[in-house]
């Protein structure tokens, strides 16, 4: 099995095979419980929130658990704006905040499709109240870091939100937001396992407990923090040398399918991601030619791709609709290896090959 959809999910951190059922068993108890073992519990949550609070640059008190990017992103976006409030986002954000900022009732939305410093600020109204621009984008792994915009919007009191659903664990973060969105799975967590940093106050939507400062009720997903600070613990000072790998395995990537697809992800995107088209052939046609050959990759977003539509990332990226019906993405992780991406490289090139003459 070759897999090249770690964007979607990374492949499970070896250290969860050799750590983690140990730590389970000391830490099995509720840790809202008052008890020893209760206590034993959220120490080890303790632990990891302080784990993520120094990768962010935060206080430990302002990582919330959540289930995810997803819930994250809904968390925040509906605890920081109100009817009357207007909200900026771009035009190629996750689902999660693509769909929710047209539900929100009563709030103005703008979508932009410059995102720059002045880009941004060509939007501000007087009753701009949040910011929501992703950090790396899911699609493309195109980066969007804009290093004055959290000040400039600071001195008009508009909060900044970032999702950094791709970014986290893999990018250095500088602190520079109000609001962050982060997921375990995608550095080789438990799915399920995610959190949210919030330096300025939030309204809850939810009630029934005050874990997480009440942005969060209900039991906290003690497996799944336990898992994600296993895998920062064991990542702890690699970052730069596996970004280094990942870029190799990306460049060479882009190397091998030059001549038989169209590369959309520009130079400078995360090179993590690799998104690419082949057209003429439906990234759906590829995909099942190469799963049926156990080499896997996406035609997107994991989160919309049962969708029967088209990308919106992809349709902001080309117009050509050739283009838009070949797109798929290849999602990189250090565990990959680079006969991997020869042998895909060379079963992808054949396939497409294959596939133009049948098709025709």
């Amino acid at each position: 099995m070759i897999y090249f959809d770690n964007a979607a999910t990374a492949m499970i951190h070896p250290v969860l095979d050799e750590r983690l059922m140990d730590q389970l068993h000391q830490a099995f108890a509720n840790p809202s419980s008052l008890h020893r073992v209760g206590m034993a519990s959220r120490k080890q949550v303790e632990r990891v929130r302080g784990q993520i609070a120094q990768l962010t640059r935060v206080k430990p008190k302002e990582v919330i658990f959540t289930s995810g990017g997803t819930e994250a992103n809904n968390i925040i976006l509906q605890g920081s704006v109100k009817p009357g409030d207007h909200l900026i986002t771009s035009a190629i954000e996750h689902a999660s905040i693509h769909q929710l900022v047209s539900k929100l009732e009563g709030v103005q939305v703008s979508r932009i499709t410059d995102m720059t410093l002045e880009g941004v600020l060509a939007q501000v109204r007087p009753e701009t109240r949040l910011v929501s621009i992703m950090h790396v984008n899911n699609e493309t792994g195109q980066v969007f870091d804009m290093p004055d915009l959290y000040r400039e919007l600071n001195k008009r009191n508009i909060r900044l939100h970032r999702d950094a659903v791709q970014s986290f664990g893999k990018f250095p973060l500088k602190g520079d937001y109000d609001y962050l969105s982060l997921s375990g799975h995608k550095l080789g967590a438990f799915k399920g396992t995610g959190a949210l940093i919030a330096k300025q106050p939030l309204q809850p939507g939810w009630y029934g407990g005050d874990q997480e400062r009440g942005l969060r009720p209900g039991t906290e997903n003690v497996p799944g923090i336990l898992s994600l600070g296993l895998v920062l613990e064991a990542e702890a000072g690699l970052m730069d040398h596996r970004m280094e790998h990942v870029a190799s395995l990306n460049q060479r990537l882009r190397q091998l399918l030059a001549d038989d697809t169209v590369i959309l992800s520009p130079e400078t995107a995360s090179p993590y991601i690799l998104s690419l088209s082949a057209p003429g052939i439906p990234s759906e046609v590829l995909l099942n030619a190469m799963s049926a050959k156990q080499m896997y990759f996406s035609v997107g977003s994991a989160c919309s791709s049962r969708s029967k539509h088209h990308s919106h990332v992809i349709a902001w990226l080309t117009s050509d609709p050739e283009l838009r019906a070949g797109a798929m993405r290849l999602s990189l992780s250090w565990q990959n290896t680079w006969e991997e991406v020869e042998v895909f490289s060379n079963q992808l090139i054949e396939t497409i090959q294959y596939l133009r003459k049948v098709i025709r």
